[in-house]
This record gives C-alpha cells, structure tokens and sequence, in this order.
C-alpha cells in the first residue's frame, strides 16, 4: 500500500515499527480523504451528469469497506463518505426503487449514528437530516414537473 517500510531519517537510519505504522495510518486516512472529496467534486458537478454520479458511486463503492475499517465506522469522514453514497443514489434519475431503499436506509442510519455521537444541534447531524429530505423533495419536484 505504501512505502512506509522504505522510510529512512535524513541521517539514513531506520524509523521504529510505531512510526512506521502511523505513516501508514496517515498516508491511507489521506488516501480515503481525497477519494471522499474527488466523489463529492463529481457529485456536486453542475450540470449534473449520470456518468459522473455513476463514477463517484462506483468510486465509493469500491473503497467503502477498507475506508470505514481505516476511518472508523462512526468517525466523521465514515458518515460523510455513506452520505455521499446515499447522495449519488438520490441524484440518479434512473436509481431503482432498491437502490433508493438502500440510500433511504443508509442516511437513516448515519442520521443516528451523528445524533448519537455528535448531538442533536451538531451541523453534521442537521445534514445528514436534511440528507433524506431533500432526497424526498427532489422525487417529488421531478414529478411535479413530470406531470
């Protein structure tokens, strides 16, 4: 995964095992950090695409299971990283009825999560609230104009 075993100090001697294992640690948190904000960057894309919020699910998809297990699954950026997931589901206007189920699923659950861990008045757990309503407005928009 990365070359913290290569590491040397600028004097040539080797760094410890623990300093090893935290570069390791801060090399794969950024690594998940950055694929987070690339997701987002393709969610948020105005004009919204299809191909681009298939990407960013795709992408989060991929990598969810090791970046919950590195970020730890009630940390801040786990929650961000499912409220993206959920967000590139309600954002397709060709989601199955399953697939909002799960992303109807996903955001009560970090919803909870961030009530739990954070509090009721927490800018975060007010997002991840808001997360399946605006889900639910924008359904019912697109049908108000459908019709």
């Amino acid at each position: 995964e990365s070359n913290a075993a290569n590491l040397v100090r600028p004097d040539r001697s080797q760094i410890s095992q623990a300093e090893r294992v935290d570069v390791a640690q801060t090399y794969a948190k950024d690594k998940f950090t950055s694929i987070l904000n690339l997701a987002g960057a393709l969610i948020h894309r105005e004009p919204r695409s299809t191909e681009y919020l298939h990407e960013a699910r795709s992408l989060l998809l991929d990598n969810m299971a090791e970046a919950l297990r590195v970020l730890g699954a009630t940390s801040e950026g786990a929650l961000l990283w499912r409220g993206n997931y959920a967000r590139t589901i309600y954002y397709d206007e060709g989601a199955s009825d399953d697939d909002v189920a799960e992303a109807n699923a996903i955001a009560d659950d970090i919803e909870s999560i961030a009530r739990q861990h954070f509090g009721e008045y927490h800018p975060l757990t007010g997002m991840f609230q808001r997360l399946g309503y605006d889900s639910d407005s924008e359904s019912t928009a697109d049908a108000s104009e459908a019709a």
